[in-house]
């Protein structure tokens, strides 16, 4: 895509504040000349190798993690990859989707997914019991949809939404209106088993972006981890606490075959194919 940015209408910027009158010494380029006033830039997105210390990454799980787990499955699963990884699994709180909010019981949580209220008496109720850092790990619509599920391509694409990015943006305001920015580590988590984009995962990393830009005490970041089974083994629960515990400027991560990536944006000196998708900005 390549987007042009022209003054071509107004008074030129270094006229502004000149007194009626008065010449001004910068003119604005003849329309012939504007396309060549512009030198054209090229930039993409590239997934850069960030490793972090082996002693770091070999710690054990201490700290409470509220995981919006997909089901109970997914629950019993995370708590098995925590016990296997040396972790403490008192520690793990579940919050499920369901019709309504309900405590469970101390460790089990019940919402909807479309309420913010739900999302509010949620944080409400885990910070009247610590005053400790909420650890929050959205993975709501983690595991990609199959075949088996009974569910058409569409179907599936409005539940990944409406448990994914609606739900996300309703705990986030949820985060906003109980003021505890300074007090939330947020994660979303998803699996892709291989590298090729998701559409409604993507966009969740833009708006995590622009969250991170108006809530600047918020510590937001989009986890990826690349696998060809989806799970909550001892290696994606490793990943999720570590990330809770380091590098909370990091905005996107993925982990692949074991190794952790940091996505940023880079120049591309020549132009290349769409299929790079890069992006020029003239």
């Amino acid at each position: 895509m390549l987007v042009k940015v022209r003054d071509s209408v107004g008074v030129p910027l270094l006229d502004v504040h000149e007194k009626p009158g008065q010449s001004g010494a910068s003119k604005a380029p003849p329309a012939a000349d504007a396309a060549s006033a512009f030198s054209t830039l090229y930039f993409g997105t590239q997934w850069q190798p960030s490793p972090i210390d082996a002693a770091q990454s070999g710690e054990p799980s201490r700290q409470t993690v509220v995981l919006f787990a997909p089901d109970e499955a997914s629950v019993d699963a995370y708590r098995a990859g925590l016990a296997a990884s040396g972790g403490d699994t008192t520690t793990l709180i579940a919050a499920l989707p369901g019709e309504a909010y309900v405590q469970v019981d101390d460790s089990r949580y019940q919402l909807n997914a479309s309420s913010r209220v739900d999302f509010e008496t949620l944080l409400s109720s885990l910070r009247k019991r610590s005053d400790a850092t909420l650890h929050l790990c959205f993975a709501w619509s983690a595991l990609p949809g199959t075949d088996n599920d009974g569910l058409s391509a569409e179907a599936r694409t409005m539940q990944a939404l409406d448990r994914g990015v609606y739900a996300f943006l309703s705990l986030s305001q949820a985060i906003i209106a109980q003021k505890c920015e300074a007090d939330v580590r947020l994660q979303y988590l998803y699996f892709n088993a291989s590298e090729t984009s998701q559409p409604h995962n993507e966009a969740i990393q833009g708006f995590a972006t622009i969250l991170r830009a108006e809530c600047p005490k918020l510590s937001c970041k989009v986890l990826e981890i690349v696998t060809p089974h989806a799970g909550f083994d001892a290696a994606a629960v490793s990943a999720i606490a570590l990330e809770f515990r380091h590098d909370n400027k990091a905005l996107a991560v993925r982990y692949r075959d074991g190794k952790r990536y940091l996505r940023r944006i880079e120049d591309c000196p020549e132009p290349v194919p769409a299929a790079d998708r890069c992006t020029s900005a003239r």
